[in-house]
């Protein structure tokens, strides 16, 4: 009992430390705010898959729980390795490159992850602490942005769009736009925790979720990112909405649901009446805003992208082009029309688009069908599952992350909270007989056997999927910097001995 006691902490301190992957920069590696907070994410996942598989083979209770959400990732996962087998380029589909760092090779460690959250989280108190935990460490990451917003730190991209520690001013919004629904959800759950106690209104701990959730919004909108603004915007509709529709049971908040809803359209309606105004005009993220239109220059391209996507489609429809593979679309069905942009996308900047290309139609319904199982869960009908407003919630986050990604790509933070949030709702609508403990046999197998190979398999991968990339990353940097030092020998050398790794291409 002693070893499956450690097993335990030993995954809840895993789990709880991958909170940090959107802190980690490391200035010593090629693209040092990509590469640092993969390897992270990496290492930390293969160490508490390793644990997990340990516990697991000791106790059926932390064994995988049959969910549609699981056999549908599952299935995801099995269909793009199918695809990336069919690449032009079935290494690079795998390792991906360093500034992207997705490939097929996340995709395993992200199935992981949700394996054992789903498995190791199975009570609300423990789901409670994680996600709170999430949330104080989205103020730290606010606070830090306000730093940048006052000039006090440097805005990493050089310009004057806030981003954090993740060098992108679009992976900060998504993080946020996650963190203002998970806030949102705690902020429920502590009222519903208030009302089963016949207390009404909000105490201080409703106060502070409050005003975290507005600290959270402020610094999404100071991202200037519209598809993110978008996202939150339309995911608050979208549970207001379902709340007014289906709260019949609490008429007073189905009554407020119904007047935010109002307002919310008031406030849209007024913006497009003074969007040419000149206050508009002199703030950065409003005119943004106010720009969006089928004419728009970068709206414009994103067309022409998509155009080139679905002539790749056409030519593999069903398993599609394997993982970073959507360059190849790109140059062979180029559109002159995209002179005046860049020329170079790996990306088409849509969720649809780029699933289509990396795994055809039979990758995207995957995809999609994440979202759609998780949805059919959360509003099944069960008197021990979510309330309506919780329900409305995690349909709101769902949707604005899908609205989210409809303008750009994910990250392997935005990423791990989808996974997250999949896996908690995994969790709370398993049946009650799936999560009965079931004792094992003291078999040698289980015993020595299995134990083993984990152990093996684990620090095998460790080295495997890690090791020569970190490697590879660093050497490629010193490269760089030899190079701009005009210490071309060196560099030359530093560069070749980079590129004998055939990873990461």
């Amino acid at each position: 009992m002693k070893l499956e006691k450690y097993l335990k902490w030993f995954i809840y301190a895993g789990l709880f430390a991958l909170l940090l992957t959107p802190f980690i920069v490391t200035k010593d590696m090629f693209f040092p705010f990509i590469t640092g907070k993969n390897f992270f994410f990496r290492i930390v996942i293969m160490l508490i898959v390793g644990a997990w598989a340990l516990l697991a083979v000791k106790n059926r209770e932390y064994r995988p729980k049959k969910s549609f959400i699981l056999w549908a990732f599952v299935a995801f996962v099995v269909s793009l390795a199918v695809s990336n087998a069919l690449s032009p380029n079935p290494l690079k589909s795998f390792w991906s490159n360093f500034e992207r760092m997705e490939g097929w090779v996340t995709l395993l460690h992200l199935l992981g992850l949700f394996v054992v959250t789903s498995s190791v989280f199975n009570t609300e108190k423990l789901w409670n602490r994680f996600l709170n935990t999430s949330v104080v460490l989205s103020m730290i990451m606010a606070g830090y942005s306000f730093l940048q917003m006052a000039g006090k730190i440097t805005i990493n991209q050089g310009g004057v769009r806030i981003d954090g520690t993740f060098g992108n001013a679009t992976y900060l919004a998504v993080y946020m736009l996650f963190h203002f629904f998970i806030t949102a959800f705690l902020l429920f759950n502590r009222i519903r925790e208030r009302q089963s106690y016949k207390k009404k209104g909000l105490d201080w701990i409703g106060w502070v979720y409050m005003t975290v959730m507005f600290v959270q919004a402020v610094i999404l909108y100071n991202t200037a990112t519209r598809g993110a603004i978008l996202g939150l915007l339309g995911g608050v509709l979208v549970v207001l909405f379902l709340t007014a529709v289906f709260g019949k049971e609490n008429k007073k908040q189905r009554k407020y649901s119904f007047i935010s809803l109002m307002l919310v359209f008031l406030l849209v309606g007024s913006f497009f009446l003074v969007k040419n105004t000149k206050f508009v005009g002199e703030s950065l993220t409003l005119s943004r805003l106010a720009s969006i239109s089928l004419t728009e220059k970068t709206t414009q391209s994103r067309f022409i992208i998509w155009g080139m996507a679905i002539e790749g489609f056409k030519e593999k429809p069903i398993f599609g082009w394997g993982q970073e593979s959507f360059n190849y679309v790109f140059n062979k069905n180029y559109d002159p029309r995209m002179y005046s942009q860049e020329q170079w996308f790996d990306r088409s900047h849509n969720i649809i688009f780029d699933w289509l290309i990396a795994g055809g139609a039979l990758g995207l319904l995957l995809y999609l069908s994440l979202f759609g199982t998780a949805i059919y869960y959360v509003w099944r009908k069960r008197e021990y599952d979510f309330s309506v407003v919780e329900k409305s919630i995690f349909t709101g986050l769902l949707a604005g992350y899908l609205v989210h990604t409809f303008f750009v790509f994910d990250n392997v933070v935005s990423y791990m909270m989808f996974v997250f949030v999949l896996a908690l709702i995994h969790q709370r609508t398993l049946k009650e007989e799936e999560v009965q403990v079931v004792q094992d046999t003291d078999s040698a197998i289980y015993k020595i056997v299995l134990p083993t190979l984990i152990v093996v398999a684990t620090f095998s991968s460790l080295y495997f999927f890690n090791t020569n990339g970190i490697k590879t990353a660093r050497t490629l940097l010193d490269g760089l910097r030899e190079v701009s030092s005009q210490n071309f020998d060196e560099g030359l050398r530093l560069m070749q001995e980079a590129a004998m790794n055939k990873e990461y291409g």
